[in-house]
């Protein structure tokens, strides 16, 4: 039963509640984030383990807003997630992503960083600048598909 409650809140954290933020206006997708980040059951696990591995490192202050941040980061790289296959360029640059007025006009341009929360749609103004993004990535460990099927899906 309980990895069926978590299909069910997998369900809720990465399809559902994104889709939703990602339909209606701006300001009542914020208001939804902001409150979905206050609450435990959204994206526990991850938070759980996260949260284990910022405290080791010595990142945390604050163990209730370290987790409220985590967990809105990654709801709002899942609600990227439909913007990425839906919106138009022109809103993406218009609305969600901040960069520079005219990209450098080189042969070859070398971004390095970390995928780190709402950053994939740059991907998008880089291909819209001229560019042939890649992106460097991690495989999906085995057996993800059985253990958490939905959360597969999503990734």
């Amino acid at each position: 039963m309980r990895w069926v409650l978590q299909q069910f809140r997998d369900m809720l954290a990465y399809w559902v509640m994104p889709f939703l933020a990602f339909i209606v206006p701006a300001s009542v997708a914020k208001g939804l984030a902001q409150w979905l980040s206050s609450q435990s059951w959204l994206y526990s696990v991850h938070t759980k383990q996260a949260l284990e591995h910022a405290r080791s490192a010595g990142f945390v202050d604050d163990p209730i807003r370290w987790q409220q941040t985590f967990r809105l980061v990654r709801f709002l790289d899942a609600v990227d997630t439909w913007h990425g296959h839906f919106s138009s360029d022109r809103r993406i640059k218009r609305s969600l992503v901040s960069g520079p007025e005219h990209w450098p006009e080189v042969k070859t341009l070398v971004l390095l960083g970390t995928h780190l929360g709402p950053s994939t749609l740059l991907l998008r103004m880089l291909a819209q600048g001229g560019y042939r993004p890649c992106l460097v990535f991690r495989g999906l460990q085995s057996g993800m598909s059985r253990q958490s099927p939905v959360f597969y899906a999503y990734l």
